[in-house]
C-alpha cells in the first residue's frame, strides 16, 4: 500500500516552490506591497501547511478507491465470487484472457448433472478456442470415452496457436490432463484385456484338466477290472491245476492196486489145476 502521507507532503513541497517563484516574480514587478497581493501571498504560503496537517490525521484510502483509480486495462477481475448462473453468460475477451474465469468455469461445471451438461454441450459451436475449451470442460464432467477424449485433444491442438498468453499455461495443463487420462484408460483396458485372455486360458486349462482327470479315472477303472479278471483267471488256473494233479494221483493209485491183485488170481488158478 502506498504511503499517502509522504505523497501529500511532496505535493505541499511543490506548492511551496511554486509560491516562491510567484513571489519572486511579483517582487521583480514591484507589486508585493499591495494589500490584495499580501492576502493572496498569505493564503498560498499557508496552504501547504494546511495540506500537511490534514494528511497527518487523514486515514489511508480504502482498497476500493485505489482499485477504481487503476485503469480498467490493468485490473484483474476475481471471478471466484461470481455466481454460476452468471458465469455462463459472460463471454467477453477480457474474461477469456483471465485464468480465474476459467477456473470458475471448471468449478461450476463440476456442480452440473449429466443432463444439464448434455444440453449445454449441444449449444456450443466449436468455432474458436474459447468454445473448444468450454466444450472440453463440460465433456470432462460426464467422463467421456477414450475416443471422445482423443477428439478433445485434437480440438485443443487445432486451436493451440490461438491461445491467449495469460491462460496458455492453464490450457497446457488441461491438455496434459486429458492425455494422461487417455493413457491411463488405455493401460487399464490393455490390462483388462490381458487379464481376460489369461482367465480364458485358465478356464480352458481347467476344462482340459477335468477331461484328462475323467479319462484317467476311466483308465484306472479298466485297469482295476483287468487286474481283477487276471486274478480270477490265475486263481481258476491254479484250481484246475490242483484238480488235474489230484486226478493223476488217483489214477496212479488205481493202477498200483490192480497190479497187486492180478498175481493172486494166477496163484489160485494154479492151485486149481
Amino acid at each position: 500500500m502506498p504511503n499517502w502521507f509522504n505523497y501529500n507532503t511532496l505535493i505541499a513541497a511543490g506548492i511551496m516552490r511554486k509560491t516562491w517563484h510567484i513571489a519572486s516574480a511579483r517582487l521583480s514587478c514591484g507589486g508585493l506591497f499591495s494589500t490584495k497581493w499580501k492576502i493572496k501571498l498569505t493564503a498560498l504560503f499557508f496552504l501547504p501547511f494546511l495540506l500537511i496537517a490534514c494528511t497527518k490525521y487523514h486515514h489511508p484510502l480504502p482498497l476500493d478507491m485505489i482499485n477504481e483509480s487503476i485503469p480498467i486495462e490493468e485490473r484483474i477481475t476475481d471471478y471466484r465470487y461470481v455466481t454460476c448462473e452468471k458465469i455462463w453468460n459472460i463471454d467477453s475477451e477480457n474474461a477469456s484472457d483471465n485464468p480465474l474465469y476459467w477456473l470458475r468455469i471448471v468449478d461450476c461445471a463440476n456442480r452440473l448433472n449429466k443432463e444439464q451438461v448434455a444440453l449445454m454441450v449441444k449449444t456450443i459451436q466449436l468455432i474458436n478456442w474459447q468454445n473448444v475449451f468450454r466444450h472440453s470442460i463440460l465433456l470432462d464432467v460426464v467422463e467421456p470415452t477414450i475416443a471422445a477424449r482423443r477428439k478433445i485433444i485434437d480440438n485443443l491442438n487445432s486451436y493451440s496457436l490461438q491461445f491467449a498468453s495469460p491462460i496458455r499455461p492453464l490450457l497446457e495443463l488441461w491438455r496434459e490432463k486429458q492425455i494422461q487420462i487417455v493413457n491411463v484408460k488405455e493401460a487399464n483396458a490393455k490390462y483388462l484385456r490381458l487379464q481376460q485372455e489369461s482367465d480364458n486360458k485358465l478356464d480352458r486349462l481347467a476344462e482340459q484338466n477335468a477331461h484328462l482327470t475323467y479319462e484317467l479315472n476311466i483308465v484306472s477303472r479298466k485297469l482295476e477290472n483287468l487286474t481283477d479278471i487276471e486274478r480270477q483267471l490265475s486263481s481258476r488256473k491254479q484250481q484246475e491245476q490242483a484238480v488235474s494233479s489230484g486226478k493223476m494221483d488217483k489214477s496212479s493209485t488205481n493202477s498200483t492196486a490192480n497190479n497187486s491183485v492180478e498175481p493172486k488170481t494166477t496163484d489160485v488158478t494154479k492151485e486149481s489145476y
